[in-house]
């Protein structure tokens, strides 16, 4: 039987740098497949047999399993790290102060968001000193310092109610500003509070203010960030038990402190 030629995975010391920058998921990710891909190499069978092994104990479809295999013969050790993951590390690795600084152009950039990356790429290539950098980062295989990617930067570029707020004004903005909060995160307690009113489908009596039977109408007032429902604030209205025709509205219950809160 012809033996394979296993795919070289080893890390030279030009390498190890890099290697050390990776972030441990990409390194125990290494680790599993090169153990996994040695034994394809030493293994019995046809190589696809082989190879839907690996698939099945690395929890994956023998189609990756089997460009994992040829890009390991290509490009060595960086063919079996999921590229999308060392993406994903080089964005996180650029500071958080450069994009306050990016975001900052932006707003004073009278064209567009563009035109304030391309100053910055300037002022990169011109050897100037870049916000959150000690000295400017070196270039990557795209030519650019990891995470610089226009793409990348578009991610972190503020938002078109921002942009517009800030080269504008708020009111010319008002036509961008969301409509439907999407989420809570970042939401302090107490900083809205949304009000919508109830009835009540039942009748009930209350002691000392009628006699008949009335369909209580609340008035709720609710945290967005907690979703606590605050003190209630009601409106009684009566009604004829029979019909339930409104005959007419009694104010009741309307506690002060229901209306501080949403003041805050």
């Amino acid at each position: 039987m012809k033996r394979i030629q296993a795919p070289d995975l080893s890390i030279s010391q030009d390498d190890a740098a890099e290697f050390a920058h990776l972030p441990l998921a990409c390194k125990r990710q290494y680790l599993d497949w090169k153990a996994e891909l040695a034994q394809v190499a030493s293994g019995a069978g046809r190589m696809e047999h082989r190879l839907k092994g690996v698939a099945e104990r690395m929890g994956t479809s023998y189609q990756t399993a089997r460009r994992r295999w040829d890009r390991a013969l290509r490009c060595g050790w960086r063919g079996v790290i999921d590229g999308r993951r060392e993406r994903l590390a080089a964005q996180a690795s650029v500071p958080e102060s450069f994009w306050e600084y990016f975001r900052a152009i932006c707003e004073t950039e009278s064209r567009s968001s563009r035109s304030a990356w391309n100053k910055i790429v300037t002022m990169w290539r011109a050897d100037m000193p870049i916000p959150g950098y000690d000295v400017p980062p070196p270039p990557s295989a795209s030519g650019l310092p990891e995470g610089w990617s226009y793409s990348n930067a578009m991610h972190h570029a503020p938002s078109k109610y921002e942009i517009k707020a800030a080269r504008i004004g708020p009111s010319a903005a008002a036509s961008n500003r969301p409509m439907v909060l999407t989420t809570r995160v970042g939401l302090p307690i107490g900083k809205i509070y949304m009000f919508d009113d109830v009835w009540h489908d039942i009748l009930v009596n209350f002691v000392g203010v009628s006699r008949e039977a009335i369909r209580p109408l609340e008035l709720c007032c609710l945290d967005v960030a907690s979703a606590s429902k605050m003190a209630p604030i009601r409106y009684k209205s009566r009604f004829r038990p029979m019909n339930w025709q409104r005959s007419r509205r009694i104010f009741h219950n309307c506690p002060a402190h229901g209306f501080a809160s949403s003041a805050h």
